[in-house]
């Protein structure tokens, strides 16, 4: 749901549609789209968000690592989350069923509630005895139904393209002359030559009359 409490809109993406995060992340300050707020953990209170730039380029890359490790899970909190998540499972008769009979032969529900697990509900959910059956278990399970997925924002920004439309006199005459000087053979000589024979037909007609 929206921060408003309204429905949201926006698609859900899974899997192979996760380029989808392309789209959500350019709506990104969107009003339409319910994303132009979002909870400041600096100040503790909701602030509005700028609308993304509407040539921001932004490139989705992935990498995956093996999950989990057999070296380290048992001192992830991942761990109890696992155990906790089965044991729910394994409270409604109908998935206790199908989940029962897919890990057939490895496991079952009473796996969970070994006297070894019971820190992950009952107290601090560090485990201080090794149980390589649930620890084993607990391995196959999330090496088969779950993943962890890490999602990393670089800093927004955006390029600034200046043009210069504007053509100064100086400029202007150094075009012009360069020009006139290609095609006419135009040149500052010219330009004197012209001034002393306009100067001299003006002379010439001021002593006839």
């Amino acid at each position: 749901n929206r921060m408003d409490g309204t429905q949201n809109r926006l698609p859900r993406c899974v899997g192979t549609s996760l380029n989808c995060m392309n789209g959500i992340m350019l709506d990104w300050g969107s009003a339409e789209e319910g994303l132009d707020h979002s909870y400041n953990i600096v100040t503790g209170k909701k602030e509005h968000c700028l609308q993304a730039c509407k040539f921001q380029s932004i490139q989705a890359s992935s990498s995956s690592n093996t999950y989990p490790s057999s070296n380290t899970l048992k001192k992830r909190k991942d761990f109890c989350l696992i155990v906790n998540k089965i044991r729910k499972i394994c409270q409604d008769p109908f998935r206790k069923i199908v989940f029962e009979k897919k890990y057939l032969g490895k496991f079952s529900c009473l796996t969970f509630e070994r006297q070894s697990a019971t820190p992950c509900w009952v107290s601090d959910g560090v485990l201080h005895e090794e149980d390589s059956v649930l620890e084993e278990a607990i391995l196959t399970y999330a090496r088969e139904n779950m993943a962890i997925i890490k999602v990393f924002l670089r800093d927004p920004y955006y390029t600034q393209i200046a043009r210069d439309v504007k053509t100064s006199r100086l400029q202007f005459l150094g075009t012009a002359g360069g020009l006139m000087g290609l095609c006419m053979g135009f040149s500052i000589v010219s330009i004197i030559e012209l001034f002393y024979h306009f100067v001299r037909l003006i002379v010439s007609l001021i002593d006839k009359n």
